[in-house]
C-alpha cells in the first residue's frame, strides 16, 4: 500500500485539490445565501464550476505548485496520533 501511494501520490493530490475547490465553492455559495441558494444561482454555480476547476488546475501546472506538496510529508504523517 505504501509503495502504491508513493508511486501515484501526485494524482491523489490533484484529485483531492479539485475536490477541495468544489467544496470551497459550494460552501461559498451556501454562505452567501445563508444556506438557501436560489435555483438560478445553482444553475450559475454548475456552469462556472468546470471553468473554475480548469483554470485553477491549469495554473497549478505551469507554476509547479503540485511538486512541493509532498516534499516534507511522509507516510507516518497520515497515521492518527493520540
Amino acid at each position: 500500500m505504501r509503495l502504491l501511494l508513493l508511486k501515484c501520490r501526485r494524482p491523489v493530490v490533484v484529485v483531492l485539490h479539485i475536490g477541495l475547490i468544489v467544496a470551497a465553492n459550494t460552501l461559498a455559495f451556501s454562505l452567501r445565501f445563508d444556506g438557501a441558494t436560489p435555483p438560478a444561482y445553482w444553475h450559475l454555480w454548475s456552469e462556472t464550476l468546470p471553468l473554475l476547476v480548469a483554470i485553477r488546475a491549469l495554473l497549478f501546472v505551469p507554476f509547479r505548485l503540485y511538486e512541493g506538496f509532498w516534499r516534507y510529508t511522509s507516510i507516518s504523517d497520515l497515521r492518527c496520533r493520540q
